[in-house]
């Protein structure tokens, strides 16, 4: 399964009114509560896989680095 099919699955499977949803209260509260957990699994996961690593290497010259100037024509 992809995961938007396992997240598809989930959803479907809280989404459903069980008899331990004594009222619409008690069904929002417990999906709520769901939602939050898994929102919050979701974020752990993004902070332990840690920032993307990025290609681009920084140029060993400082910015100010002298650079010649480049001259634009505007069609003269």
């Amino acid at each position: 399964m992809t995961y938007f099919q396992d997240l598809d699955a989930w959803l479907t499977a809280v989404l459903v009114i069980t008899e331990e949803d004594k009222d619409e209260d008690a069904w929002f509260a417990r999906v709520k509560k769901q939602l939050k957990e898994k929102i919050l699994e979701s974020y752990r996961n993004g902070q332990s896989a840690g920032a993307p690593k990025s290609s681009y290497k920084k140029s060993s010259q400082p910015e100010d680095a002298e650079r010649p100037k480049r001259r634009f024509f505007h069609g003269r």
